[in-house]
C-alpha cells in the first residue's frame, strides 16, 4: 500500500521508467508524473505496480535546505490565499507565517526573543530567489512558501518553478 506524499516509478504501455509522485495514497493510488508548473497528468493503478524511490533533490541551490513550513492550513481567500503555517529552521521553530486572504504580503512573526532568525531567512530566500535568476527579488518568501506547498509536492524543481515565474512575469 503506498502512502501520500512518496515517490515512485513505473512502467508505461510504451515501456518507458516513468517517476510520478502520490497524491493519493492506498491499495489503488493515484500519482502525478509529466509535471509542469501548469499541468500533470495522473494515473491510478494497483500498489504492486508501483516501486517506491527516495525523494529526488527538487532544488539543487541547496540554499533553504534548512527551512521547513509546517502545520499549512489553508482556507479560501479573496486577493490572495488566506493562510497560516510555522516556519523551522534546522527543526527549530523559529515564526509564524500568515496572509489574512484580503491581498497584500505575507505576515511574518518571529517566535521568541531570536530576531536574528528572520533576518537569516529574509536573506537565504533571496539568496535562493536570485540563484534561480531573479534579478530583483521581490517578496521571494512568498516564491518560496508557493513552490514548498504549491508545486514541489507535485514534483516541481524550484528550477523550473523560477523558469514559468519569469516567462509568466515577462508576458
Amino acid at each position: 500500500m503506498l502512502k501520500k506524499s512518496q515517490w515512485v516509478q513505473f512502467t508505461n504501455k510504451a515501456k518507458e521508467t516513468v517517476t510520478a509522485f502520490v497524491t493519493k495514497g492506498g491499495v489503488n493510488p493515484t500519482v502525478a508524473y509529466n509535471q509542469t508548473v501548469e499541468t500533470y497528468r495522473q494515473a491510478k493503478a494497483h500498489h504492486s505496480l508501483f516501486t517506491v524511490i527516495p525523494e529526488p533533490n527538487l532544488d539543487i541551490s541547496g540554499i533553504m535546505d534548512a527551512y521547513e513550513l509546517k502545520a499549512y492550513k489553508e482556507a479560501g481567500g479573496e486577493e490572495t490565499i488566506r493562510f497560516e503555517a510555522k516556519l523551522y529552521k534546522n527543526g527549530k521553530h523559529i515564526a509564524m507565517v500568515s496572509n489574512g486572504g484580503y491581498g497584500g504580503c505575507n505576515d511574518y512573526h518571529h517566535v521568541g526573543d531570536n530576531r536574528e532568525n528572520l533576518t537569516e531567512f529574509d536573506a537565504d530566500v533571496k539568496r535562493w530567489a536570485i540563484h534561480y535568476g531573479d534579478k530583483n527579488p521581490f517578496e521571494p518568501e512568498s516564491n518560496w512558501i508557493s513552490w514548498v506547498y504549491m508545486k514541489k509536492d507535485m514534483g516541481i524543481s524550484a528550477k523550473a518553478y523560477w523558469e514559468y515565474h519569469h516567462e509568466y512575469m515577462n508576458r
